[in-house]
């Protein structure tokens, strides 16, 4: 037995009453127990006038299947298409937005990295000109320009360069900017 529902969703085929009766809820046989129509579902309709057609195009007049003229085809395909675009607007608008989400956080992520870095670049700056204002303002012998000089700068380890750009890069990855 097959079961058409009214509002045109769902053609069921090969479906007993009792069938339709546990799936959908509702009484699908008459008085005597033979299939039988209901308020929501056709049982058995003549889909002959339909054949080959997709259900969106069938249309119901009572419980005659009948398929729909060419202009109410045309409809129900442009309604489809404008569903289809605005689906697809939707999804595009989601997935710039989920887009422009990354590029933010990872410029954030730049942005403080190079920030970190370039603290630690004006730290050393800062510290030069210290040193070369220390200098500068300093007279005598050597030991006593030598004693302006800021300790920090005197108190150095010796490293190669390889250990000097870790220690850096550790330093700017770290936050510190400073050793």
């Amino acid at each position: 037995m097959n079961w058409l529902k009214r509002d045109l969703t769902v053609y069921i085929e090969g479906r007993s009453p009792a069938g339709m009766a546990a799936e959908y809820a509702g009484v699908f046989v008459d008085g005597f127990g033979n299939a039988a129509s209901n308020v929501d579902w056709i049982a058995d309709p003549d889909i002959t006038a339909v054949a080959g057609w997709h259900i969106r195009y069938w249309k119901l007049t009572g419980e005659v299947v009948s398929l729909m003229s060419q202009a109410e085809r045309d409809a129900v395909d442009a309604d489809a298409l404008a569903d289809f675009v605005t689906d697809s607007r939707t999804s595009s608008i989601a997935f710039i937005d989920a887009v422009s989400d990354t590029i933010a956080w990872v410029t954030r992520a730049l942005v403080e990295t190079f920030n970190k870095r370039d603290n630690y670049i004006i730290n050393r700056i800062v510290e030069l000109q210290d040193a070369l204002t220390a200098v500068k303002n300093s007279s005598g012998p050597a030991d006593n320009i030598r004693a302006a000089i800021p300790a920090s700068w005197l108190a150095t380890n010796t490293r190669t360069k390889p250990q000097a750009i870790a220690e850096y890069k550790d330093n700017v990855t770290a936050g510190t900017g400073d050793p």
